[in-house]
């Protein structure tokens, strides 16, 4: 039985061919209208969500109910002075549709890996290149950069409007600093870049678009979803946002667990600080990367 090996170029790899290489792989991505048009429709979503979202604000109450939360005696309430009115929405509230935004970049990333595999277009690229991983890095690095403008222009829009909307509907928004505001604007665009980055990789590694847009969905948006809907119970959800790629959405969280009685991710509150569970989507996508970079040396196109 004859064993058929990948093909690789001998040809010496320069230093300018990475270059060429992304320029090649960014030439793709924007000449192609579904992509391109995806990560608009992503953009208007996230926003679209943070608009319908600042109607059903809170209005400015002082008022405080007679009963404690769970587990709380009248004098530690007393003493802790909490609050138990209505909280104020968070500007995370309005960049709940995060969740539906990535469902779009999700599928967009799986596309920029898996339609080569589909065309055969694949051999062509992976001949053209002498060294496999740079392939992966390239489409990787242009798929990571556009996301995250993607990301940081819906995240904007959506804190922006959103925020201005609610304000003048005379809704209560919970003031944060601008660095904090920043922060949160910044980690959405992240998440949002990585978690392409990620599907990428899945995409890399199954070479099926079902299965990745399957796969990011159950391990990026489906903990979160079930998180901020209840569907699950308390100690389910709070596992999943821990050890999940979910646990990237804490970057949305505007200010210290403490600050609320009652918290949940749907009021912007997280079992993890928001670069802790940053670090865990990196984590799963430095591995994603690793297997798809082995994967892609070692089968053939």
């Amino acid at each position: 039985m004859t064993t058929v090996r990948p093909y690789r170029s001998s040809a010496p790899a320069r230093r300018g061919d990475f270059v060429q290489l992304l320029h090649a792989e960014w030439t793709k991505f924007r000449t192609v209208r579904g992509w391109v048009a995806g990560m608009i429709v992503a953009v208007l979503v996230i926003v679209g969500f943070g608009l319908f979202v600042s109607g059903g604000g809170v209005k400015p109450s002082g008022t405080k109910t007679g009963a404690c939360p769970p587990g709380m005696s009248s004098a530690q309430c007393g003493s802790a002075a909490v609050s138990l009115g209505t909280p104020e929405n968070t500007i995370a509230l309005y960049l709940i549709g995060t969740f539906a935004g990535l469902i779009v970049v999700a599928v967009v990333a799986t596309m920029f890996m898996s339609a080569e595999y589909r065309r055969g277009l694949i051999r062509t690229t992976l001949a053209a290149s002498p060294i496999r991983g740079r392939v992966l890095a390239a489409k990787a690095i242009v798929i990571g950069a556009v996301a995250f403008v993607t990301g940081l222009a819906a995240a904007g829009g959506a804190v922006l409007f959103a925020t201005g909307l609610a304000h003048h509907r005379g809704l209560s928004v919970l003031a944060v600093r601008w660095p904090t505001e920043l922060r949160v604007i910044a980690g959405t665009a992240a998440l949002i870049a990585v978690a392409a980055v990620f599907t990428l990789a899945i995409a890399a590694i199954v070479r099926r678009s079902g299965a990745t847009v399957t796969i990011a969905i159950v391990t990026v948006v489906f903990p979160y979803f079930l998180s901020i809907s209840n569907g699950g119970a308390a100690g389910v959800t709070d596992f999943l946002l821990r050890v999940t790629p979910a646990a990237a959405f804490a970057v949305q969280q505007p200010t210290p667990q403490y600050y609320l009685a009652v918290t949940s991710p749907a009021t912007g509150f997280f079992p993890l600080a928001p670069w802790a569970g940053f670090a865990v989507l990196c984590g799963w996508t430095v591995l994603a990367l690793v297997l798809a970079a082995y994967l892609l040396r070692r089968r053939d196109a």
